[in-house]
């Protein structure tokens, strides 16, 4: 360590990430740099279980929203409609990039027979419910998540 901490940023698989150090700013790069090299080294499978539930999601005040008068609250809503199709088309978009990015390193993907998919789905499934346990409102919120999920 050569004195106070710092905030450095190092760029892994295309990403940039915020890294606290003391050690001087050549050397943070330079593990950063080994990170990115040997992240494809590392795992040069990806196995693909489709196993999380990652969503984006756009709020607005319920209190703000019914505030507005009437025919800007209803162009607040219709706006935020017309937004969904491009979130998904720029999701799928950066998908099929990362994909192509890790094929183009060398990577491969996998995808594993129907009974062991099942498997995986089996074990994890209780996972969201496990880990918002302690929050009684986040629990609600994925709790509500789920449901609305179920119906599509």
């Amino acid at each position: 360590m050569s004195g106070e901490e710092r905030v450095h940023q190092v760029r892994i698989f295309g990403e940039t990430y915020a890294l606290r150090s003391a050690d001087p700013p050549d050397y943070v790069q330079q593990v950063g740099q080994y990170v990115d090299e040997k992240f494809y080294d590392i795992a040069k499978v990806l196995t693909e279980v489709h196993d999380t539930m990652i969503i984006s999601t756009g709020a607005v005040s319920r209190a703000w929203l019914n505030k507005l008068p009437a025919d800007l609250r209803r162009l607040v809503i219709e706006e935020g409609r017309k937004l969904q199709p491009r979130l998904m088309e720029h999701s799928r978009a950066l998908d099929a990039a990362m994909r192509t990015k890790w094929a183009e390193a060398g990577g491969s993907f996998v995808t594993l027979p129907d009974a062991d998919a099942g498997k995986v789905k089996s074990m994890l499934a209780n996972v969201g419910d496990e880990v918002t346990k302690g929050n009684p409102a986040v629990a609600a919120f994925y709790k509500r998540l789920k449901t609305t999920a179920a119906k599509y």
